[in-house]
């Protein structure tokens, strides 16, 4: 009540319930990123522990609890022609590994860990695509997807009604 502003990353925020009565006092504020780690030429940045193959490489960063959605990956993948990276560590990673293995798709799927970041940076360097398949509004924003965009990949997330997709 007694705050000036309150400031929000993205314009769907602006509709959380919790902030309904502050609504006069919001604004965006999308976070900001420091864009030269990014944007370093892809063609420096070999695909770090990664098989030499032609199948195009799915990135996902971040950490490994349910509502980051890596089992949709999982499950997609095994439609695809591609192999998937997955980048982090987390509470679920025993049990999306084992995910992985029972859908049958675990010989293409690489779980680097937690990772230093000039590891990370050579991912986002060198992948493809880089997918945020969250499913659950906890996934505000999504920072991982700005630095994708930064390293000049792709981005396909899901359509949640937060600032995911914005």
């Amino acid at each position: 009540r007694r705050a000036v502003r309150v400031v929000v990353a993205s314009p769907p925020m602006l509709d959380a319930p919790s902030l309904a009565p502050f609504r006069d006092k919001c604004v965006v504020l999308p976070y900001g990123i420091e864009p030269r780690p990014y944007t370093a030429a892809a063609a420096t940045a070999p695909r770090p522990s990664e098989p030499a193959g032609s199948e195009p490489i799915l990135l996902f960063v971040g950490r490994l609890v349910n509502y980051k959605g890596v089992d949709v990956l999982l499950h997609a993948l095994q439609g695809l022609a591609a192999r998937a990276v997955v980048v982090g560590d987390g509470p679920c990673r025993a049990s999306l590994e084992a995910l992985a293995a029972e859908l049958g798709v675990a010989d293409r799927v690489t779980f680097a860990g937690q990772v230093p970041d000039e590891v990370r940076l050579d991912w986002y360097r060198s992948a493809d695509v880089f997918v945020l398949p969250s499913v659950s509004n906890q996934e505000a924003f999504g920072m991982v997807q700005v630095e994708a965009m930064l390293s000049g990949l792709p981005v396909v997330s899901t359509a949640l009604p937060t600032g995911v997709p914005w």
